[in-house]
């Protein structure tokens, strides 16, 4: 989650008051809500392919 919160911070800070104002948002809400998403509905174990796109330039399917 490091890299979500680095790169939202980054995009969202101009238009919330601070970088830090923006980091929070993704600590307190974002973030948590996204861990729930994974946790109840397990999306990567439910769909038919899986890509790996930390990598922009090298996606690669893990699962598929």
């Amino acid at each position: 989650m490091a890299d979500v919160l680095r790169r939202g911070t980054a995009r969202d800070r101009a238009w919330m008051a601070s970088a830090d104002a923006a980091a929070e948002r993704y600590r307190t809400y974002y973030i948590p809500g996204e861990q729930l998403y994974l946790a109840e509905v397990r999306p990567a174990e439910r769909a038919d392919v899986v890509i790996d796109n930390r990598a922009f330039d090298a996606p690669r399917i893990t699962r598929g």
